[in-house]
């Protein structure tokens, strides 16, 4: 005799109770609502302008030197959001404005630039006496540099309150920095109190160290 083939028995699908089936759809529901606000909160960020290359004082802004960027809502800054594009081109900038800031509303308006008491002066800079990373918006002190085979004695420290001592240092903000024609050096635009021009002019007839200051 042949062996009896036994049937396999077949397996039955198992129902789940409703009351799980709504515990999972719930579960599931939390969760995604839980991943949302842990997102949002991850980019809890405000669209606002920024500069896309450099504008001059008293220069009209265009569409093409403005950009997007996202920032915390609490920057503390009174920066331009980005919806008030069409209202901020053709509008001058009252201040420099430097390539990859962020725009804010205190610097559109008429130019109000050099400031009171203070004069934009351009200084020669030899290779190798000021910081390879000195950039617009650094404090800077500006030291006449003893010529070749000299020894000076160290230049008074300007004040605390920011007015140099008499034959000492000039304190003051760099504006812009760009390569000498020659590429001997650098020529750094700075701000500074109109009453150190005349120093800052006198320090530029020879050599001259940039040394940035702390903070």
């Amino acid at each position: 005799m042949s062996p009896t083939a036994v049937p396999r028995p077949t397996a039955r699908g198992r129902r789940l109770p409703v009351a799980h089936l709504v515990a999972g759809l719930l579960l599931v529901a939390v969760s995604v609502m839980t991943a949302v606000q842990v997102i949002g909160r991850l980019d809890d960020r405000t669209a606002v302008l920024a500069l896309t290359r450099d504008v001059a004082a008293g220069q009209v802004l265009s569409a093409a030197d403005l950009s997007q960027a996202r920032v915390t809502a609490d920057a503390g800054l009174d920066l331009v959001p980005v919806e008030r594009m069409p209202q901020v081109v053709g509008r001058p900038a009252a201040v420099p404005l430097k390539a990859g800031s962020l725009l804010s509303a205190a610097q559109l308006g008429d130019s109000g630039w050099p400031p009171a008491g203070k004069v934009r002066l351009a200084v020669g800079v030899p290779a190798g006496r000021m910081p390879a990373d000195v950039t617009a918006g650094a404090t800077v002190t500006i030291h006449p540099a003893p010529a070749a085979g000299q020894q000076t004695q160290p230049s008074p420290a300007p004040a605390a309150s920011g007015v140099p001592g008499d034959g000492g240092p000039v304190r003051a903000v760099v504006v812009a920095v760009s390569p000498a024609p020659d590429m001997s050096g650098w020529v750094v635009s700075v701000l500074c109190d109109s009453a150190d021009a005349s120093r800052v002019i006198a320090a530029t007839g020879g050599e001259v160290s940039i040394v940035v200051e702390a903070g």
